[in-house]
């Protein structure tokens, strides 16, 4: 970092701020980026995109970075969101970055899916970011998310009861997607903005508190600040930390332990697996702790993700691990089916029929 910091600043006088040093820092010390990044960068036109873009923009001839734009224009706020899409579009064009531009009427497709407006939009984007990345031979997909959205992500999880893979937080790098801004606050960045007179979009719905995270942004941590101090956000930064050092423990040494004692079936080049088989000797004798993370970690390889799959989930998988007698029946996600044969629970890819043993198929 140091040498891309002093390159930075012979060739840039305001990548002396503070705010680019701190994001540096970040990139450095999670190994974000590399020379020659293939970069897709999701921009909304908010202030955490569009300093992110500038930023990645500055990055670029420093490290021979090709950069990628995503704007999602999800046909809302009465046409405020066509309007932001209009602004990214402008702002990829002066900096000379490829933009890759949709338009979808996400509230029509959250009703038609059952899902809330939030959800949606956001699996809609993740999904249209990878498939992009895909397409386009992109390593990596950058992100704006800031301190602030970490603090409020720990509140929902912490309201919803989540365990210590929620508390942890948002990981700075997760697969394809890297977070520079994940140890920056928001207010830092609109000032960076301010003070460089760089525009941005504001979008209006972020005051109105239907949204359970506009509640815990609007109310509850101005509440906490107000009460307790402004310091409690850089404490709960510190146990966030803490936090993800030990759910990256337990994570390493639950898939030791998964791998050691399970049988994992594959079928031709699939990379996700028909069946997991573990004994269940072998899982009783874990702490609830790591058996819990044995059976998240399988789901998370049949399925590729954790999307849809609850504490209840879990629990009830558990309870068949331990229970006596016949064996009972759990499909916590569509093409997953989880039961108790003789001593193993198996953990069965149900999509995936043509490739699994005859026993378990009946």
């Amino acid at each position: 970092m140091k040498c891309i910091k002093m390159r930075l600043e012979k060739t840039f006088e305001f990548a002396r701020d503070k705010v680019i040093l701190e994001v540096l820092k970040t990139v450095e010390s999670n190994n974000m980026i590399k020379s020659n990044d293939r970069i897709l960068i999701s921009i909304s036109g908010g202030p955490d995109s569009t300093f992110l873009t500038h930023l990645l923009y500055l990055l670029r001839p420093i490290l021979n970075l090709t950069l990628f734009g995503f704007c999602l224009d999800h046909m809302t706020r009465e046409g405020e969101s066509t309007r932001d899409a209009l602004f990214v579009e402008k702002m990829c064009r002066k900096l000379d970055i490829r933009l890759f531009r949709q338009k979808i009427d996400v509230a029509k497709w959250c009703r038609l899916n059952k899902l809330s407006f939030q959800e949606g939009a956001r699996k809609i984007r993740i999904e249209r970011l990878i498939k992009i990345s895909e397409e386009n031979n992109i390593e990596k997909i950058a992100t704006g998310h800031n301190a602030d959205d970490n603090i409020e992500t720990f509140f929902i999880h912490l309201l919803r009861g989540a365990g210590s893979r929620g508390l942890s937080g948002i990981k700075p790098v997760a697969g394809k997607f890297i977070r520079p801004l994940i140890e920056i606050f928001r207010k830092d960045i609109i000032s960076y903005l301010e003070e460089k007179k760089i525009s941005y979009c504001v979008d209006r719905t972020n005051v109105e508190n239907v949204y359970f995270r506009n509640r815990i942004r609007n109310i509850l941590i101005p509440f906490i600040a107000t009460n307790f101090g402004k310091a409690f956000k850089k404490n709960v930064l510190r146990s966030l930390c803490i936090l993800k050092d030990e759910d990256d423990f337990l994570r390493k040494y639950s898939l030791s332990r998964m791998e050691k004692i399970a049988s994992i079936k594959k079928a031709g080049d699939n990379e996700n697996p028909v069946f997991v088989k573990i004994p269940l000797p072998e899982i009783k004798n874990e702490a609830r702790a790591v058996q819990r993370r044995i059976i998240m970690l399988a789901i998370e390889s049949i399925n590729g993700n954790l999307e849809d799959i609850s504490f209840k989930n879990i629990d009830d998988i558990l309870k068949i691990c331990v229970c006596r007698g016949e064996s009972k029946v759990v499909q916590p996600a569509e093409n997953l089916k989880v039961f108790k044969s003789g001593s193993y629970v198996y953990l069965v890819n149900i999509s995936s029929s043509e490739f699994l043993p005859e026993e378990i198929i009946s």
